[in-house]
């Protein structure tokens, strides 16, 4: 490695061609719940690389998957063009592709229903984004459409796929694993630095991550060994929407950062530079997307996308209130109908109105003053939000950290019992004081600015 080398990664883009149909009672449903924005994607995208354009000494940009809203090939057209005006603008980019970029039947929307709309195949993608990786590479794995790629001399990128076996398996199988073992062999051999990116994340974003089955790649903890023990200390991903980096270190004393960034079109609309300033340091930033050309009633980008990630949680809370079964099919995939549906409405209607000093008053706790007319729904709602952009503020000494922490410790016999049942199925719920305190600050690794010293 000559001198240092800077990239920008940006994923999850989901870009929705408009001219398919986003509008309309269907459509309006449907982003309703949704964190990401689909009508407007083309214009977020349009702001995110006129930022990327502006910058002249950022030639390299990487996206690892999701580059379409759900597999529509005019959508992949569209992307493809925006693409290309980045490469006229001197940058080289490279993709991979993921889960929502091949589908057989995508749908468009018009009025109150939705559309079929030519879809698009998984193998039509290595035509598609030839100009953009798959065309122009160092190796190329046919059976999983991973790939090495020079980025300048002694930097090699590994871009690998994650698609498993397009089903339920999203990860790498024996034979993938020993197809990067030999990749990162030769970089080792060439004297190269070398890292990767794939889409789903190989370390959970936080605790709570270790939970739903979609959030992180299968065999995770068997994979990010071997990944460690080979050698790979630093790759990028996506697919959760989140601003996280963790690390692990293995037995052998081998560490792994995973650096997942949020999806460009939805909270927290990041963009990452990386700056590769010698071997061993890596300089991350993050920026956000603060305006782009659409009615945002008044508000700038970052407040926009807040506002979009809040109604879609709201939405959930208010499901308790007033669609008791609605809010059981939101949270889980049980489709038993709810046996006491009048207790869940009533305590989802306690839900609307309860302030953190009406909690306070009824345990007998005083909560700082700064927080004491604080909506309890609103506290959550920003929690879960914060989890997503990353650096969680809340941390210990922070009146809410404070005040959550003397909630658990008044409730302290019901948490007994809670971690005695819930942490025979899940050791995070053993400790649920540190669990809750995990989720909701952040005082160790930085998740948006930081600098890593690999090893």
């Amino acid at each position: 490695m000559q001198k240092p080398l800077p990239f920008f990664l940006i994923t999850d883009t989901h870009y929705f061609e408009n001219s398919l149909g986003a509008s309309g009672e269907a459509y309006e449903k449907r982003s309703f719940t949704d964190q990401k924005c689909i009508a407007e994607t083309g214009a977020i995208i349009d702001a995110a690389f006129d930022i990327l354009l502006g910058d002249k000494e950022t030639e390299l940009v990487l996206i690892p998957g999701d580059l379409v809203f759900n597999g529509e090939k005019e959508s992949h057209r569209g992307f493809i063009k925006k693409l290309e005006k980045l490469k006229s603008g001197g940058k080289r980019i490279y993709v991979t592709t993921a889960g929502h970029d091949f589908c057989d039947d995508p749908h468009a929307f018009e009025g109150d229903h939705q559309i079929p709309v030519e879809g698009t195949t998984r193998a039509e993608l290595l035509e598609l984004y030839k100009d953009f990786g798959y065309g122009d590479n160092l190796v190329f794995d046919p059976r999983t459409y991973s790939y090495v790629a020079k980025l300048a001399d002694g930097v090699r990128l590994l871009a690998l796929n994650c698609d498993g076996d397009l089903k339920d398996f999203h990860g790498f199988d024996e034979e993938l694993m020993q197809w990067i073992k030999t990749q990162i062999d030769d970089a080792k051999a060439a004297g190269d630095v070398f890292f990767a990116m794939v889409h789903y994340p190989l370390l959970p974003g936080s605790p709570a991550m270790n939970m739903p089955a979609d959030a992180v790649m299968t065999n995770w903890k068997e994979t990010s060994t071997r990944l460690a023990d080979f050698g790979l200390q630093l790759i990028f991903t996506g697919h959760m929407h989140m601003q996280t980096i963790n690390a692990k270190t293995t037995e052998n004393g081998n560490t792994i950062y995973d650096v997942c960034t949020g999806s460009l079109v939805g909270c927290p609309a990041s963009i990452r530079k990386v700056i590769l300033r010698d071997e061993k340091t890596v300089e991350i930033t993050s920026t956000r997307i603060e305006d782009f050309d659409w009615d945002k009633k008044g508000m700038t980008g970052t407040e926009y996308f807040a506002w979009r990630f809040d109604r879609m949680i709201n939405d959930i809370i208010d499901s308790m209130a007033f669609d008791p079964q609605r809010f059981l099919r939101k949270i889980s995939s049980d489709n038993n109908k709810a046996k006491h549906p009048g207790l869940i409405s009533f305590a989802g209607r306690r839900i609307q109105k309860l302030t953190v000093g009406k909690i306070g008053r009824l345990l007998w706790i005083k909560p700082d003053p700064s927080i004491k007319r604080i909506l309890v729904k609103d506290l959550g709602v920003e929690i879960v939000r914060n989890m997503f952009e990353g650096d969680e503020p809340y941390v210990e000494g922070t009146p809410v950290h404070t005040f959550v922490l003397k909630v658990l410790k008044r409730l302290k016999p019901v948490v007994k019992i809670l971690e005695k049942k819930l942490g025979k199925k899940n050791p995070l719920f053993s400790d649920i004081p540190a669990f809750v305190s995990s989720l909701i600050g952040h005082g160790e690794q930085a998740d948006n600015n930081a600098i890593l010293h690999l090893k």
